[in-house]
């Protein structure tokens, strides 16, 4: 069987809270990107961060041992795919000791290719939000919503 994307063996464990999804304010959430003078790699407004999703991560083994932990950001796009990797963060920890994640997200990431229009547009509705240690091990769930 293979291994999952962050797989890996540890002498503690780690619990997972406080998810926090923000749309950022005054961005354009238009369906199709703004207008910009094309760049290498397409219109630039494509990486323009829409989204910030945070959470908290705390090594709370029995053990008082220091560690690693990357957690994992998925998010299912409306009338897409149910998973996708849109971000890790690996941050080490002493035992006991709780660290904030923070994931940045872009147009892009929230985009689909169309292929009538020829462009990534931004899909409307309910995105699921997901956080954990792997695809199959999620810790921490939540929406965020595209108008």
């Amino acid at each position: 069987m293979p291994f999952q994307f962050g797989y890996g063996l540890s002498y503690t464990t780690f619990t997972y809270s406080n998810l926090l999804t923000t749309l950022l304010p005054n961005v354009s959430t238009t369906l199709l990107p703004p207008p910009a003078a094309t760049l290498q790699g397409g219109n630039p407004t494509l990486f323009d961060v829409l989204v910030t999703v945070e959470c908290t991560v705390t090594n709370t083994g029995t053990y008082p041992v220091a560690a690693a932990e990357v957690a994992q950001l998925y998010i299912g796009i409306p009338n897409g795919p149910e998973k996708v990797l849109r971000g890790f963060s690996k941050q080490a920890m002493s035992a006991g000791e709780s660290v904030t994640m923070e994931f940045d997200l872009t147009r892009r990431d929230l985009s689909m290719w169309d292929a009538e229009s020829q462009g990534w547009v931004l899909q409307r509705g309910e995105y699921e939000v997901y956080v954990g240690a792997s695809v199959s091990d999620v810790r921490l769930t939540g929406t965020l919503e595209i108008v």
